[in-house]
């Protein structure tokens, strides 16, 4: 009978000073397991979700503020050489066009949808050849006021030449761009060579 009654002694212990403790230190520590790891795991799938609005938009339209953005988000990509020869690739390819897993990771984290973002990017390279067109206009023009100045009998059809190139500077620039658009690429037009072929 004592060796029962010591039995039951020491379980009824074991219980209340052992059992119980450890039962409620590792139900907390899943507790506190279960809210940490549930922080831990909204916080990557927000971080991947992050952007709350994305460019998703096909239009060639010009509007400042995305353009602007659109150059950002370029020279964000570029500083990382890897990043920026996928960009260079994706860029000078046709549209649709597939976008690498990497590369589209760093559009979204910039809120580009990879598609908005080429064919935005499509419209700047043609921004870019009207410009070099008129540059190179501006420059014949420049040429041949040079040779005016040194011509003396065919200051005619020098000045015929300068009057039909003017003309053309004119049409390119009411027909093909908009002053807005002309603006724009002059100020950046380094950062577009860049990145096309």
């Amino acid at each position: 009978m004592t060796k029962i009654s010591k039995k039951m002694k020491f379980w009824k212990f074991f219980k209340r000073k052992l059992a119980k403790p450890l039962m409620y230190a590792s139900m907390f520590s899943l507790i506190i397991y279960l809210f940490v790891s549930h922080i831990v795991f909204y916080k990557k799938l927000s971080e991947y979700d992050k952007p709350h609005f994305l460019i998703s938009r096909i239009t060639s339209e010009f509007d400042d503020v995305e353009y602007m953005h659109l150059l950002l988000t370029i020279q964000e990509i570029s500083k990382n050489n890897k990043h920026h020869d996928m960009l260079i690739d994706f860029v000078n390819s046709g549209f649709p066009n597939p976008c690498p897993k990497i590369l589209k990771a760093e559009l979204y984290k910039m809120n580009w949808e990879p598609q908005a973002f080429l064919i935005r990017v499509k419209k700047m390279f043609d921004m870019y050849r009207v410009y070099e067109r008129v540059e190179r206009i501006e420059e014949t023009i420049e040429f041949l006021n040079g040779q005016l100045r040194q011509a003396t009998d065919e200051t005619a059809i020098i000045s015929l030449q300068i009057e039909n190139l003017n003309k053309e500077k004119v049409q390119v620039l009411s027909d093909l761009i908009t002053a807005e658009e002309f603006d724009f690429i002059k100020e950046y037009n380094g950062l577009v060579a860049r990145i096309k072929y």
